[in-house]
């Protein structure tokens, strides 16, 4: 036990236990059947308690659910960009190599985070009735490349695109080729037999070389 830091009672563990729970049976719901078919009394059976449970801890019922579950993911994701460019060290695409080995992984653990951020956030973002959603992803948008801008800048510029835009070219590559690349557990690889470290040589290559083509027809 950590001096001046009493635990917590079994009352107050319990309830974040529950809390716990409801989010993971939220996130597991809406990425099967999607935020509006969702229903609250799908989540309570899911999570194994009573639908007054879940007004309980979220009196704002699926709603308040869905603002929970997408402010706890895109927290997520602006940790490992942090992580890797706002704390790391080391040249740019190094950074966005640990960047892209975290992301994946990430997704990896969680496939239905991976399902949801790929079929569910592009439609909330524009659903008047998905809440603030739309604004917390505008929010981390801004905040990554507030961070990666700078790291790009210190390497020395990227030429004719501005530094804001070519950090912006970083991110789309890598959420982007994630999510197409559908990332499954299937023995710790993707659905084209890449483990997330080769994913992530995959992604650097094409964020910072382009795809090679060959001469036109």
């Amino acid at each position: 036990m950590t001096p001046g830091h009493p635990v917590p009672s079994w009352r107050v563990r319990e309830r974040r236990a529950r809390h716990d729970a409801l989010l993971d049976a939220a996130r597991a719901v809406f990425a099967e059947r999607g935020y509006h078919a969702a229903t609250v009394e799908e989540i309570a059976a899911r999570a194994e308690v009573g639908k007054g449970t879940v007004y309980l801890h979220f009196p704002e019922g699926k709603a308040a659910l869905l603002d929970a579950v997408v402010g706890a993911h895109l927290d997520d994701l602006r940790a490992l960009v942090f992580r890797s460019f706002g704390e790391g060290e080391g040249p740019v695409r190094y950074r966005f190599w640990t960047l892209a080995l975290a992301v994946a992984t990430y997704f990896q653990e969680r496939p239905e985070l991976l399902r949801f951020h790929a079929l569910e956030l592009p439609h909330l973002y524009f659903d008047p009735d998905a809440g603030p959603t739309a604004g917390r992803i505008d929010r981390l948008v801004g905040d990554l490349i507030d961070v990666v801008a700078p790291a790009l800048e210190a390497a020395g510029g990227t030429g004719a695109i501005p530094t804001r835009l070519a950090a912006y070219h970083l991110l789309v590559t890598l959420l982007g080729a994630l999510t197409a690349l559908s990332l499954t557990t299937d023995d710790a690889a993707c659905a084209w037999g890449l483990v997330p470290s080769e994913l992530a040589d995959a992604l650097t290559a094409l964020a910072f070389d382009g795809v090679p083509l060959g001469p036109p027809p």
